[in-house]
Parts: structure tokens; C-alpha cells; sequence
């Protein structure tokens, strides 16, 4: 198994971990799930982290309010390791919902 390959199954464990954890903050992306299901855990992320992409309102202001940013997909996206998965655009993208977004 390359590398690459390794983390791309290593990051659709995370957003899965993700959907098992949101209960903690009284989420339930019942969407997110299903674009995991359906496209994988890295092209589910590529399709988010489109510029143009609409988003459910006040997520990311809960998540900081609660302190519960790891939550996101994009707290995993900006991760140093993951970096190879995805473009400077699109850690640009997540760093900027998870700091400002909403």
C-alpha cells in the first residue's frame, strides 16, 4: 500500500470517528455521513472545501464557542500529516472556516 493510499484510509477512519463523536456536541450530520458513504472520506473533503461550497449556518461559531473545533473536518484537513492530501488552497479554506467562518 503507497503512502498516499494510507492516508487517504487513515483520514475516512477520522471523518468516521468524527460522526461517532458529534453526539458529545449535540450534532448529527446525517449529510456528512452519507458523502462519506458515497464518495470516501478525501473526495467528500475535496468537495467541501470548495470555495463556492454552501454550508449549514453556525457550525463553525458553535464549534469554536464550545470548544469543540476537532469536530470539523477541517481541523483534520490542516493537519501537518494529512497535508498531501490536499492543495494550499484547500488547508487555506479549512484553516479560514475554523477560524472565521460563519
Amino acid at each position: 500500500m503507497t503512502e498516499i493510499k494510507r492516508l487517504e484510509n487513515e483520514f475516512h477512519k477520522d471523518m468516521f470517528r468524527i460522526l461517532e463523536r458529534e453526539h458529545e456536541a449535540n450534532l448529527h450530520s446525517t449529510r456528512f455521513r452519507q458523502m462519506i458513504e458515497q464518495y470516501g472520506g478525501v473526495e467528500t473533503a475535496h468537495r467541501l472545501l470548495k470555495p463556492d461550497r454552501e454550508l449549514p449556518p453556525n457550525t463553525f461559531g458553535y464549534l469554536r464557542k464550545i470548544g469543540r473545533r476537532d469536530l470539523a473536518m477541517e481541523s483534520y484537513v490542516v493537519m501537518e500529516k494529512y497535508h498531501p492530501l490536499f492543495s494550499s488552497q484547500e488547508r487555506e479554506i479549512a484553516q479560514w472556516r475554523l477560524d472565521k467562518g460563519d
